[in-house]
């Protein structure tokens, strides 16, 4: 249901960035008219919700598809990079810290909102 909805948003978006020629500001696709983005959006989300009410299983053969071009890629030796944030665990302050060693001293949590800085 929130992808019908969703769909349907889209599509008025369309109509939107068509009357007022929006584009792109920065990024790679500067300069380029943004409804072209929103219509591929559209198209996919109206077409997950029509036919997912006809029984035909689009969302599953997509991500399959998906799943293959992926495999594809990597069999042909092409690495894609993936960047992960090394952020620091619940309760110590959102800051990034070595997972062994701070300050010294290794880190434990603490159990009842003490100090984590064991000795």
């Amino acid at each position: 249901m929130d992808t019908a909805i969703d769909g349907i948003a889209e599509t008025y978006k369309i109509i939107d960035e068509l009357s007022t020629r929006a584009r792109y500001k920065s990024g790679d696709k500067k300069g380029e008219l943004k409804y072209k983005t929103t219509a591929l959006r559209a198209m996919d989300k109206n077409a997950s919700t029509l036919l997912a009410l006809k029984g035909l299983p689009y969302n599953n053969v997509k991500k399959l598809v998906a799943g293959l071009i992926s495999g594809a890629w990597k069999m042909a030796g092409n690495k894609e990079k993936k960047t992960v944030k090394s952020s620091a665990p619940k309760g110590y302050g959102g800051k990034p810290i070595s997972k062994s060693k701070y300050g010294g001293k290794s880190i434990s949590k603490p159990k009842y909102g003490g100090n984590p800085i064991s000795n």
